[in-house]
């Protein structure tokens, strides 16, 4: 048996299908069958429930409870994880300018671990705690918006309240949970839903074609199954599926892909399918809400007209015989059916994205695995697709290099093994672990600090081992708030170079996941508009992201804050941020006369700190009308880790003032200093920039080979 083969372990990806060692026995005699209904399904009418928005404001409730049989795979009721009890959750449809009111209520059950942090946060934990996330969506990453930060535990309830933007582009968006260390748990669950924004700039609809054209929404869901129909009781679901305990069921709006399948009786089952009849023209709205793998499809004898990426409409409309996607991204595609009747199927194609073989798709089985089937039928229906498109050009102008203010590297990167003893063959230990620039996720650091309105190049790469095949794989790039410009995609040629692509004739195309090829590399831009405050960067191969692979980006705005403050009274100036990283209290008397004070953040500081000091926060300038004449209180939030994941001594924070020669604690005295905050008095500083500083206790970790220094910030 070759050992790719005997890895593989979806079978074809049906529940209880394709893999003679998975034990169908089990689901037989928990149900008694099955299949309990006659296949196939129409898509078109297997559609979610559209909730949409009224007089500006889109009002819903989703309940995270376990689904208790509410719906079934194949015939199998499932209890897993999911929004009210469905597979995928609500469809909801807003417009530019509306306010999103979700009460959201966790009502998965009370575990001992709900309220524990583990030592290792990058440990799967915390299963049944949650959050939400918009997917694609410019909206604040803060407060009750879209704050993947929030913890809702068991028996808890949130009231998010997310402001779309007035400009906001219409297209395809989503939302799915995105709690750090449960996430890829609730997604290899189905809980995911369309969140579509229709009206505004890049509206297809507007379009007449476009418009007269049938929609249908296509969710394609990876769900990690045991033969009772649960998710595995395990932290790493997909080691189960190393031992053949459980597999990767392929669905398509809740459907299995092979629906009706019986591996008793041998039959093979039947995919769902969309009905069409000749030259008619449809619009799907196609999301890959999945957590693992990249996919390559293709329709058999059609092509594909493929009119917006991650919600985003294109420039033109582009014709395809096939199309890859990752995990988070969609793609609105326009299908024109053949004038010829018949049966023709939406495959996915046999492609390997790296050698590691959860990562290979669709099997080592089969060559093609139709997703769902297209029924062309009926009478003629001449339609035309458009000669142009609308794309939100205004909205979303492409960035030229002379608008770039800085550039920066990320780097994923795995190290470890999948190790199986081959002489039974069995599998023994996943010892891989997930890196971006050589730390896991922490979050006590920011890793990368921009400015608001910053206009950034980022290079993502992929590093490629040679030397251990199993971890070549595809890397899916997601950043929260902001869309990314991809410029070129770097592909490694085998010869130890790169094959360049220039998307969209170099201008780049617009969108907000990008699958980076392992061993090649990605360039994008990026700008950071709108909302200033904390968000992720991460892998969205979610068990990944949940081990590591994953950073926060602070957007910082470089407005000077302002305050008056009165000689008799004094005041307060407090930096924007929501929250309130450094505040200056001034007391009666602190000044002369009434003045103002202005505080200005600094990316980049005056001077390097030296003498073995290094920045654990913001630098920062305070200025005033007049010289102080009492003493300020400056209270600092700092991170607890460093950008860089360097080593400092807590007992030595400080904080220091620029001499513009070197950093002084020269009039400035230690008040208080507790992890993470630090209380300081100043008598002085006029016009003077500010630091905390600490001692270095080790260098910073060494660089990956290659990755840049320039970003660098603090």
């Amino acid at each position: 048996m070759k050992r790719r083969s005997f890895l593989k372990l979806s079978g074809v990806g049906a529940t209880f299908a394709g893999l003679a060692a998975y034990d169908v026995s089990k689901a037989v005699e928990a149900y008694g069958h099955v299949n309990t209904e006659l296949p196939p399904f129409d898509l078109a009418a297997h559609q979610p429930l559209r909730i949409k928005s009224k007089h500006g404001v889109l009002r819903v409730k989703l309940e995270a409870e376990y689904s208790a049989g509410k719906f079934k795979v194949n015939g199998v009721p499932l209890n897993v994880r999911s929004f009210n009890g469905k597979m995928p959750g609500y469809t909801l449809v807003a417009r530019p300018g509306d306010v999103l009111k979700i009460r959201f209520v966790n009502n998965f059950p009370a575990s001992e671990d709900d309220h524990v942090h583990p030592h290792d946060m990058n440990t799967p934990h915390g299963l049944n705690n949650i959050n939400l996330h918009t997917h694609g969506l410019n909206v604040s990453p803060e407060g009750k918006e879209d704050n993947v930060l929030l913890t809702i535990h068991p028996g808890e309830a949130f009231d998010y309240e997310i402001h779309i933007p007035k400009d906001h582009p219409a297209g395809t968006f989503w939302y799915h949970p995105h709690k750090h260390g449960s996430s890829m748990h609730h997604m290899a669950s189905g809980m995911a839903g369309f969140l579509i924004i229709e009206g505004g700039a890049g509206d297809l609809s507007e379009i007449p074609e476009i418009g007269a054209a049938k929609s249908v929404n296509i969710a394609f869901q990876e769900l990690i199954l045991t033969p009772e129909g649960e998710l595995p009781d395990s932290l790493f679901p997909i080691q189960e599926m190393f031992k053949r305990k459980a597999i990767l069921q392929y669905t398509v709006n809740g459907l299995a892909v092979d629906e009706g399948a019986d591996p008793i009786k041998g039959v093979p089952g039947n995919p769902p399918v969309i009905r069409m009849r000749p030259g008619e023209v449809q619009r799907w709205r196609f999301a890959l809400m999945g957590h693992l793998q990249t996919y390559r499809f293709a329709l058999q004898d059609h092509q594909i007209h493929i009119a917006a990426y991650d919600g985003i409409t294109a420039d033109e409309l582009v014709a395809h015989d096939e199309f890859i996607i990752g995990p988070g991204s969609r793609v609105d595609l326009l299908i024109k059916a053949s004038d010829k009747p018949g049966t023709y199927a939406f495959k996915m194609l046999k492609e390997q994205f790296g050698e590691f073989p959860l990562f290979v798709t669709p099997n080592f089985f089969v060559e093609e695995l139709p997703a769902f089937n297209v029924i062309v039928e009926g009478e003629p229906l001449p339609m035309n697709l458009p000669a142009n498109l609308n794309p939100p050009s205004k909205r979303l102008p492409y960035i030229e290099d002379h608008e770039i203010t800085r550039r920066r590297e990320i780097v994923f990167k795995v190290t470890g093994d999948v190790i199986f003893d081959w002489t039974v063959p069995v599998f023994v230990e996943d010892t891989r672990q997930f890196f971006i620039n050589n730390l896991k996720f922490s979050g006590n650091r920011i890793n990368e600090t921009v400015l608001l309105g910053g206009v950034e190049e980022w290079t993502i790469v992929n590093i490629h081992e040679a030397e251990n095949k199993s971890l070549q794989i595809n890397h899916p790039f997601h950043i929260h708030t902001n869309w990314i410009q991809v410029m070129e995609m770097h592909y490694p040629d085998g010869k130890g170079g790169f094959n360049a692509e220039h998307l969209n004739n170099g201008h780049g195309t617009w969108m907000d996941n990008i699958d980076v090829p392992h061993g090649g590399k990605a360039v994008v831009r990026m700008r950071f508009e709108n909302f200033p405050g904390i968000f992720p960067l991460h892998c969205h191969v979610l068990a990944h992201e949940d081990e590591g692979m994953m950073h926060l980006v602070e957007v910082v705005d470089p407005a000077p804050v302002k305050a008056r403050i009165s000689r008799k009274t004094g005041g307060v100036l407090a930096s924007a941020d929501l929250t309130k990283r450094m505040t200056a209290k001034f007391e009666p008397g602190s000044f002369r006369r009434n003045t103002k004070v202005v505080y200005h953040y600094e990316l980049d500081p005056k001077h390097v700190p030296g003498h073995g000091l290094v920045g654990l926060e913001r630098y920062f300038r305070l200025h005033s009308e007049i010289a102080l004449g009492g003493a300020a209180t400056i209270t600092i939030n700092f991170p607890l880790d460093l950008s860089r994941g360097e080593t400092y001594d807590p007992n030595t924070v400080k904080l220091y003032r620029s001499t513009g020669d070197g950093w002084t604690t020269d009039g400035i005295t230690l008040v208080s200093l507790e992890p993470g905050v630090l209380v300081s008095s100043v008598n002085t500083f006029g016009n003077s920039h500010f630091a905390v500083l600490a001692t270095l206790v080790t260098g910073p970790v060494t660089p990956t080979p290659g990755s840049s220094d320039h970003s660098h910030t603090i």
